[in-house]
C-alpha cells in the first residue's frame, strides 16, 4: 500500500510539473519573456522524475534522474537570484556546483561498477537532499526580501510554495542523514506530498498571474532617452510612494553629459559611462552601438531582468528612429509616442506596476 501511495505521488508529481512548464511556455510565448533560471529548472524537473520513476530499479540511470532533480533546485535558487540582483554569491555559487559535480562524478563511478548499488544510492541521496534544503532555504530569504519590498500578493504565494518546498526537502534531509529506516516511507510520504502541494499552488499563481516574476522588487522612477547631442526625445516618470523626491530629466541628461564628456576624455573615446550611485537613486545608462542614441533609467536598483531590458530596449530601437532623433530641430513631443511602444516591450512590467502602486 505504501509503495503505492508513493509512485501515485511520484506519477502525480510529474503531471503537475508537466502541466506548470506548458502553462509557463505558454505564458512566456505570449509575453515574450522568459525566465531562462525557471525555464531550467522545470525541463530538468520534468526528465530527472520521470527518469527516477520508470528507472527505480536500474540505479545506473537512475542517479542520472537525482542529478538532473538536484540541478533543477539550484536553478530555482538563481531564478530567485535574478529576481531581486544581477549575478548571484559566487561562495554559493561554488557550492552547487561542487555538490551537483559530486552526484555527476559518483553516478559516472557507478557507471563503470566502480561503486556499489547501496553506497552510490546514500552518497547521492545524501548530497541530493543537501542541495535540495540549501537552495529552497535561500530562495525562501531571497523571497522574503522581495516581498518586503514590493508587498504584491503574487510573491506572497510564490514564497509560500517555496516555504512548502521547503518542507519537502527537509523531510528528504532527515530521511536521508539520519538512518531512521523504520520511519523512511512516512518521511517520504510527507515530502512527496509537500512538494505535490508546492507544485499545485505554483500553478494557481501562474493561471492568475502570470507575469508575477517580471515584477521588479526595484521601482522604477522614471525612463529617458535622449540623442548623440544631449537632448530629450522621450520621458516617462512612473509614480511610486517611495521615490519622495522628483529629479528633473534636464538634470539627468545633464549630469550624464558632464560625465560622460569627463570619462571619455580620461579613460578614450570609446569608454561609457553606465552606472551613477546617486545615494538611493541608482541611475543606469545604455548606449546604442553606433553612439548615437543613450537610454537611462532611474530606479532603486537592478536585477538580471531589469539588465535584460535594458540590452531588449537597445537592440530593438531601429536605426531609422535613432537617425530621426539625431535630426535638427527635434522636439520633446515628435518621437514620445514612438520610443515609448519599444519602451512597453522591454519593459513589460512597467505598466503592472504603475497599476498596483
Amino acid at each position: 500500500m505504501a509503495i503505492q501511495i508513493y509512485v501515485f505521488l511520484r506519477m502525480s508529481l510529474n503531471g503537475v510539473l508537466f502541466i506548470l512548464f506548458i502553462l509557463f511556455l505558454y505564458k512566456a510565448i505570449r509575453r515574450k519573456q522568459f525566465a531562462p533560471f525557471l525555464t531550467g529548472s522545470f525541463s530538468l524537473a520534468l526528465i530527472g522524475n520521470t527518469i527516477i520513476l520508470f528507472t527505480d530499479e536500474i540505479i545506473k540511470i537512475n542517479l542520472y534522474g537525482h542529478f538532473l532533480v538536484a540541478v533543477s533546485f539550484s536553478l530555482i535558487y538563481l531564478h530567485c537570484v535574478a529576481l531581486i540582483n544581477s549575478r548571484p554569491n559566487m561562495f554559493i555559487q561554488i557550492f552547487f556546483i561542487s555538490l551537483n559535480s559530486a552526484i555527476l562524478l559518483i553516478s559516472m563511478l557507478k557507471s563503470f561498477d566502480l561503486l556499489s548499488d547501496n553506497i552510490a544510492s546514500q552518497l547521492v541521496m545524501q548530497i541530493s537532499s543537501t542541495i535540495k534544503m540549501v537552495a529552497l532555504l535561500f530562495s525562501v530569504i531571497i523571497e522574503v526580501k522581495i516581498y518586503s519590498n514590493t508587498k504584491l500578493v503574487t510573491v506572497k504565494i510564490e514564497l509560500i510554495s517555496i516555504v512548502i518546498l521547503l518542507i519537502y526537502a527537509i523531510n528528504l534531509f532527515i530521511r536521508d542523514f539520519l538512518f531512521f529506516s523504520e520511519y523512511a516511507m512516512i518521511f517520504t510520504q510527507i515530502s512527496w506530498f509537500s512538494v505535490l502541494l508546492g507544485s499545485i499552488l505554483l500553478i494557481c499563481n501562474y493561471i492568475t498571474h502570470a507575469n508575477y516574476i517580471y515584477y521588479l522588487p526595484f521601482p522604477i522612477h522614471s525612463i529617458i532617452v535622449y540623442n548623440e547631442g544631449g537632448m530629450l526625445t522621450y520621458a516617462q516618470k512612473f509614480n511610486n510612494s517611495k521615490f519622495t523626491d522628483q529629479l528633473p530629466d534636464a538634470l539627468i541628461s545633464g549630469i550624464y553629459s558632464a560625465i560622460s564628456s569627463l570619462v571619455r576624455d580620461t579613460l578614450g573615446v570609446g569608454a561609457q559611462l553606465q552606472h551613477i550611485n546617486a545615494d538611493k537613486y541608482q541611475i543606469y545608462f545604455k548606449e546604442t552601438s553606433n553612439l548615437k542614441a543613450t537610454l537611462a533609467v532611474i530606479a532603486l536598483g537592478k536585477s538580471f531582468f531589469f539588465q535584460k531590458s535594458l540590452n531588449k530596449f537597445i537592440n530593438s530601437i531601429p536605426n531609422s528612429l535613432i537617425n530621426e532623433i539625431n535630426q535638427p530641430g527635434v522636439a520633446l513631443s515628435d518621437f514620445q509616442q514612438e520610443i515609448e511602444e519599444y519602451v512597453k516591450r522591454s519593459f513589460p512590467y512597467i505598466q503592472i506596476l504603475n497599476e498596483l502602486d
